[in-house]
């Protein structure tokens, strides 16, 4: 007789796989937010994450400098200067806020599924205008 562990293990042998050394990759969306990102970066390193793939959204401080080590080390990658138009938003999107604001946050969202293959990582992603919204 199987116990029950045994008998879900024959039953479902591949629905759940611990993966020890898997990695993720964060992709936060931010605006001027310097002042922080440095602390917030290392915290996730020292926690494992392989990569942070940062989507600004017309920061008008000096993040990228305060990034600067991160960037040098590939880190930390920074995506900016994505519009609607940029990004190929259909135009019947665009005419609604919400609805081009969405479909742009897809879109990015698979640009950062898409780092995450190339770099074999699992995604752990948060477009969020506020860091600190991601962190919970």
């Amino acid at each position: 007789m199987y116990s029950d562990t045994e008998k879900r293990k024959k039953d479902y042998p591949d629905v759940v796989k611990k993966h020890k050394d898997a990695k993720g990759i964060l992709c936060p969306m931010i605006r001027d937010e310097e002042g922080f990102l440095s602390e917030w970066v290392a915290y996730y390193q020292v926690h494992g994450f392989s990569h942070i793939m940062i989507f600004d959204d017309g920061s008008n401080d000096d993040f990228r400098e305060e990034l600067a080590p991160w960037i040098k080390t590939g880190f930390v990658s920074i995506v900016g200067n994505f519009s609607a138009e940029s990004m190929n938003v259909s135009h019947i999107a665009r005419r609604n806020d919400f609805k081009c604001a969405m479909a742009l946050k897809a879109l990015l969202e698979a640009k950062c599924k898409l780092k995450a293959v190339e770099l074999g990582n699992l995604i752990i992603h948060s477009l969020t205008y506020s860091l600190t919204y991601s962190l919970t």
